[in-house]
């Protein structure tokens, strides 16, 4: 079984890693829970959680949901013109893990849509040497 864990980058601009309920559920009485709850995520810019796909790019950096990957399946990265055609955002779907390109109008019309990283059709896990985690979605601008 995999590691769950997750990020959120805190009001400071800090990002932290890790379990996300652990220091919460470690209190006992009930209304003292809810409010230390509450206090807790009081510190965290929630539009920024994002789970461990449970994953590694090609530097050994792990895959975070909301991440923005570089992905160069056919090793032509630096024959591409322009770069962004290369760049996806890291989503959950369909109950699993994929990517969906940020500038769908600079690839081909099959690839446009969000993508798997498990192909069933293959019945192999995409090779984490396509991937390169360049920034995410809440501190790389990206435009569409």
């Amino acid at each position: 079984m995999r590691e769950i864990k997750f990020r959120v980058l805190s009001q400071g601009g800090t990002w932290h890693y890790g379990e996300l309920f652990r220091h919460v559920t470690q209190v006992s009485d009930a209304h003292h829970t809810m409010r230390h709850f509450w206090e807790y995520f009081a510190h965290w810019r929630m539009e920024t959680l994002g789970q461990w796909t449970g994953l590694k790019d090609k530097n050994g950096q792990d895959i975070y949901e909301g991440d923005v990957v570089k992905i160069d399946i056919l090793g032509t990265a630096l024959k591409y013109n322009p770069i962004e055609a290369l760049l996806h955002t890291i989503k959950w779907r369909n109950a699993c893990w994929g990517w969906e390109p940020i500038h769908p109008r600079l690839i081909c019309e099959e690839d446009r849509e969000w993508a798997a990283f498990w192909r069933q059709e293959d019945a192999e896990l995409w090779d984490a040497n396509y991937f390169e985690v360049i920034g995410n979605i809440h501190e790389t601008p990206v435009s569409r």
